[in-house]
């Protein structure tokens, strides 16, 4: 993660759907800056705003131990051997691209004057140059107050290869 820049309140919560991802995005989830929610999302009226898209997360990794009990046959004598086997087992609620569209969900925007920053550089084809993540999602605030993002700007060596040509 870069060096840390701001952390906004996302707004527009109902209007992007961001309703739909209340009770699965959590605090520390990566979440991703876009600028053409219009375009992109089919999102009318957010032509100046940076929008946040959230794209799911690994739920959780859980580990299975059992043991597996063989008789072996050796030479006449039983032999009995007790094995024990690990497995991991991941559970998510990856948001998967659908035909035609795409991946992920606009749960906010930034607003737009606090956002026009960080807009002018994505419009310029930036797109690496910000990270971000869930910073709140609390159920107890009123629903323009229920996410917030940090974000965090990366060092330009990090992204200065991935600028559109």
């Amino acid at each position: 993660m870069g060096k840390f820049y701001k952390e906004f309140g996302l707004k527009k919560v109902l209007e992007c759907e961001g309703t739909n991802s209340w009770d699965k995005a959590n605090v520390g989830n990566e979440v991703f800056l876009v600028n053409d929610l219009e375009k992109e999302y089919k999102l009318t009226g957010f032509k100046k705003q940076v929008g946040v898209v959230w794209k799911g997360n690994i739920v959780s990794t859980k580990e299975y131990k059992k043991s597996i009990s063989k008789t072996i046959d050796n030479n006449g004598e039983s032999e009995k051997v007790t094995e024990d086997i690990s497995e991991k087992i991941i559970e998510n609620n990856i948001i998967e691209k659908k035909e035609g569209s795409n991946d992920g969900i606009v749960i906010g925007v930034i607003p737009e004057e606090e956002g026009k920053f960080i807009k002018d550089f994505l419009d310029m084809g930036w797109n690496k140059l910000f990270k971000a993540v869930i910073s709140q999602n609390d159920s107890t605030k009123p629903l323009e107050n229920r996410f917030k993002v940090a974000v965090y700007i990366e060092r330009f060596i990090d992204v200065k290869d991935d600028v559109k040509k």
